[in-house]
């Protein structure tokens, strides 16, 4: 059955959901700034909930953040992520200070990753306190796509057996890949997950919005010398 026929047998309420979430796909361009793309991608993933409410990426639910807290970050997002935890209330700020700095971080002293990110499957952001993100608002790409795209990284692999190389996975925890990539294989809600995004596209978006000399460097490291006061990893600015 081709796309347009499974287009035709859906209820008038999920085509128009299919229509905003192409349109608003569509509107995920390099010439917004940071902020208005980050609004852009809350639209785009509030349409996604309402198709997809059998996800369960649920307000509280922090697995992936208890899982999967490497996330990479811009210069751009990781300023907007700095200036947010420079207005959090002193007792919280040193909670998460005393995280950053008592944890053991799978970092070398270049504050780069030993290994690979699917390596270090119960890493524990220390952003998360009480089972909720300290700066939610101000998260990361990577936190915003997790749960509703897919992706070809290999970053968040099934355990053995796992699909073939180059699949693409959905970006979420272990147990929400298996319950997804079963219906996929069933033939349930086809269309609907072909309108997931695929993270690695809108990655590459993100990037044109502040290209610079300086790339993505791990959450972790920034957070590593916040706590410590180190400048390791900034940009100092031309006299």
């Amino acid at each position: 059955m081709n796309l347009e026929a499974l287009y035709d047998q859906l209820p008038p309420e999920r085509q128009g959901l299919l229509d905003e979430v192409n349109f608003l796909a569509g509107n995920l361009r390099e010439d917004l700034i940071l902020e208005q793309f980050y609004l852009a991608l809350e639209a785009l993933s509030a349409r996604l909930q309402q198709l997809h409410p059998q996800i369960a990426c649920p307000t509280g639910c922090s697995r992936c953040c208890e899982t999967h807290a490497l996330p990479e970050v811009l210069p751009m997002e990781w300023e907007l992520i700095k200036a947010a935890l420079e207005t959090l209330p002193n007792e919280i700020s040193e909670r998460l200070r005393t995280a950053v700095r008592s944890g053991n971080w799978p970092l070398d002293a270049e504050g780069q990753l030993k290994g690979r990110r699917r390596d270090y499957p119960n890493c524990s952001c220390p952003l998360l306190l009480d089972g909720r993100c300290s700066v939610y608002p101000w998260r990361p790409f990577d936190c915003r796509v997790t749960g509703y795209a897919f992706s070809n990284a290999g970053e968040r692999p099934l355990p053995p057996p796992g699909p073939p190389p180059g699949q693409l996975l959905p970006y979420s925890c272990s147990s929400e890949q298996r319950r997804m990539l079963t219906e996929l294989a069933q033939g349930i809600r086809p269309l609907e997950y072909m309108f997931l995004p695929q993270r690695e596209q809108l990655w590459e978006v993100l990037q044109l919005i502040e290209p610079g000399d300086t790339g993505p460097r791990l959450l972790l490291a920034h957070l590593q010398d916040w706590a410590t006061g180190s400048t390791a990893g900034q940009t100092i600015p031309d006299a």
